[in-house]
Formats: C-alpha cells, structure tokens, sequence
C-alpha cells in the first residue's frame, strides 16, 4: 500500500496528464471546441484543489481519531494500573 504522499503524487500526476492532454487537445481545436476545454480545464484544477483539500481534512480527522484512542487508552491503563495497586496495597 502507498502512502499518502505517494498517492498524493501519483493524483497530481494524473490531474497534470491530463490537463497536458486537454491543453494539446485545445491546440489543434477548433474555437468552439478550445471553450468547451477551457471549461474542462477549469473543472479539471477545481477538482484538483478539492482533492487536496479533502485529503489533508481526512489526515487531520484521521490523526485526531487516533489521539483520542491513544488518549483512552492511555486513560484505561492508567485506571487499570491504580486499581491494580489498591487491590496490592489492600
């Protein structure tokens, strides 16, 4: 499985093949064809930055999970260990 920053790379990298592939498509075109492009071009780079976005607010809700759980369980042990030793000190 890759990390985040390769698939990161590897999405950009699609995005870029792809607005290349766009933009070479709107050299040959014709007019009405470069405007319908454009807009996909346009489409396209929102696209982008919305995946961008919504990948680094999985990381950021994904990394707050995880310090909840490790705070509990934390918390849990820490419970555990002081029952333990009132239960020896008993």
């Amino acid at each position: 499985m890759s990390t985040k920053r390769e698939a990161k790379k590897k999405i950009k990298a699609e995005y870029k093949k792809l607005r290349e592939d766009i933009e070479n498509y709107m050299a040959k075109g014709k007019d009405v064809a470069k405007d319908k492009a454009a807009d996909l071009l346009e489409k396209i780079n929102e696209a982008e930055k919305s995946f961008v976005v919504e990948i680094n607010k999985a990381e950021d809700n994904t990394k707050a999970y995880f310090k909840d759980l490790f705070s509990r369980a934390v918390d849990t042990i820490d419970k555990e260990y002081q029952d333990l030793k009132n239960l020896i000190s008993k």
